[in-house]
């Protein structure tokens, strides 16, 4: 039966994204920033280039909401990946291919998370720990890049995520 082999696909996708992301919950919650905008009126569109350094906890706050709008997007790929596998062919092969599809879109959202992170001004004084947390976070992504099977057995970006959670940010577990 076609469908239950690409139900067999999906729930081995899964397989593969959830060993890919272990750890990475808490992005079901939806964030309402602009309910607790920071003191001086910013909204959470205001990126610190526009303001000059923020205070630590007005970084904190953007790295964490940038963080988990990032990981409800990839939620978001993961079952759009997903859907786009259940008319894919139940092989060896199919399972492979639907694993890399769903790396690829986990990726991609990853690097906008990596990207939008380093835009951050860092309070005065912290601008090394916040390069080091976004360094971490590069060189992971590079090594899921080089070696997606090596991502898929142990997750990369832990040593960015502590970094991260040392400083304070909270949401950043990719």
């Amino acid at each position: 039966m076609k469908g239950r082999g690409s139900l067999a696909v999906a729930v081995a996708c899964l397989a593969f994204g959830a060993a890919l992301l272990a750890g990475c919950g808490g992005s079901d919650s939806s964030s309402n920033a602009g309910d607790t905008a920071p003191a001086g009126g910013e909204s959470k569109e205001t990126t610190s280039a526009d303001t000059g350094p923020l205070t630590k906890a007005q970084f904190v706050k953007q790295a964490d909401q940038i963080c988990q709008e990032g990981l409800t997007e990839k939620d978001t790929a993961i079952s759009a990946a997903l859907n786009a596998l259940k008319e894919a062919p139940s092989s060896a092969s199919g399972q492979k291919a639907g694993g890399k599809v769903v790396l690829l879109a986990i990726l991609h959202v990853y690097g906008e998370i990596i990207d939008q992170l380093g835009e951050l001004t860092p309070p005065k004084g912290d601008e090394a720990s916040a390069e080091l947390i976004v360094q971490k976070y590069e060189a992971a992504m590079q090594s899921a890049e080089a070696d997606p099977e090596s991502a898929s057995e142990k997750n990369p970006f832990q040593a960015g995520d502590r970094s991260a959670e040392a400083y304070g940010i909270t949401s950043c577990i990719l």
